[in-house]
């Protein structure tokens, strides 16, 4: 018997056709969207609280509520339902968000503000941990730094989101504004629907409990970066009614203020990788408290709104790289999920953070906004010591 071998045709192969958007531009866009959405409402604070008729005070009493949420949604985003990913996470919470904002926009009074300000930053600050945690694999996954540049899109978004929404929401309203902040919404769910992967369980099984007894040094960086978020959210909140109180003819430029503060921040985020390898975590980390605290006198004593503006540049510049060089030292301490590890240390933040815009309302009513940040300035003191001696410590090193 004759046995034919028949050849069997060979097709050309097709290779898998890259995605639209790579995983790192994926989160990066998401990065600056945040911080337009962040930026477009801290330039409109002015012009919402005037509109709303809302004191200094009940302004304050606001953004205590959104500090308490913001410590809710880092602490919360990470832990409820596990097993769901953080693609889809970020998806359901930019949707939300958004919705919330677009509301937001249109308080009429101050308790509305205040509700609905403590729901923004709940998911807001959940957007926060999610983002975070994709960005920390990411970083893993390329095998080089990476996370300090993401925070320096976050900045970049913030002051030109700043700028846009105070000059938006007087010339044309704050309805376009809310517009405009459901399509920067809608931007970044485009981009992780595009390009993010899904990665599994945010929390596998595996991992053990998600509630974890923090070591000293978490503690330590902790309270520092509490520090730190208490002065970012002043700058990127308050900056707009201070310059506005000092030029009231200026208004429509109030936002400037956020935006020096953010742009400046962006910035030294954009090169903070190369900085860190360079002075390493700690002395960076120092040093950057200590130009905050200049930031912070510098707008306490600013006699003007030009003087005011170069405070809260100054301001960014101190604070640009404390958080990226906290979330990294973090998600390097224990051998936890970084969501896990990155709500911890935020519940911790809360000492700092949920306190201090309760008290700066309470001080700018009866002082005037640019005094008032003399409260920072305390703050900005009380952290930079307890980093120089905290640091110092042999455990500290180790542990970080």
């Amino acid at each position: 018997a004759w046995a034919f071998a028949v050849p069997t045709p060979r097709w050309p192969s097709r290779a898998r056709a890259p995605p639209l958007v790579t995983p790192r531009a994926a989160v990066a866009t998401v990065f600056l969207c945040f911080g337009l959405s962040v930026g477009l409402w801290g330039g409109s604070v002015a012009e919402a609280a005037r509109l709303a008729g809302t004191s200094a005070e009940a302004v304050g009493s606001a953004f205590f509520g959104y500090g308490i949420a913001g410590i809710l949604g880092l602490t919360l985003a990470g832990r409820i339902g596990g097993g769901i990913s953080l693609k889809r996470r970020l998806l359901v919470l930019l949707a939300i968000a958004g919705i919330c904002l677009a509301a937001l926009f249109q308080a009429a009074g101050a308790t509305t503000l205040i509700a609905g300000l403590f729901v923004f930053s709940f998911f807001l600050s959940s957007i926060d941990l999610v983002m975070n945690s994709e960005a920390a694999a990411v970083e893993r996954d390329l095998g080089r730094p990476v996370l300090s540049g993401f925070h320096g899109l976050a900045s970049l978004g913030v002051g030109l989101g700043a700028i846009s929404g105070s000059y938006l929401s007087v010339t044309a309203g704050l309805t376009v504004t809310a517009v405009v902040a459901l399509l920067v919404h809608a931007t970044a769910m485009s981009a992780v629907l595009l390009g993010t992967p899904n990665r599994g369980a945010t929390h596998p099984r595996s991992a053990g409990s998600s509630w974890f007894r923090p070591t000293f040094g978490l503690v330590v960086l902790s309270l520092v970066l509490g520090a730190s978020m208490a002065g970012e959210l002043a700058a990127t909140m308050f900056s707009a009614q201070t310059l506005a109180s000092q030029a009231p003819a200026l208004a429509a430029y109030a936002g400037v203020g956020a935006t020096a503060f953010a742009l400046f921040q962006a910035a030294l985020r954009l090169c903070g990788d190369r900085l860190r390898s360079l002075f390493g975590d700690e002395r960076l980390v120092s040093a950057s408290l200590a130009v905050a605290l200049v930031g912070f006198v510098v707008v306490a004593a600013s006699p003007g709104f030009g003087v005011s503006a170069l405070g809260f540049a100054i301001v960014g510049l101190g604070t640009a790289c404390i958080v990226p060089c906290g979330f990294a030292a973090a998600a390097r301490m224990l051998p936890r999920p970084a969501a896990a590890v990155i709500s911890m240390l935020s519940l911790i933040t809360g000492l700092i953070r949920i306190p201090a815009p309760l008290a700066y309302g309470w001080l700018a009513s009866r002082a005037g906004f640019a005094p008032s940040f003399l409260l920072y300035a305390l703050i900005a003191g009380a952290a930079l010591a307890l980093a120089l001696v905290a640091f110092g410590r042999p455990h500290s090193r180790r542990s970080a």
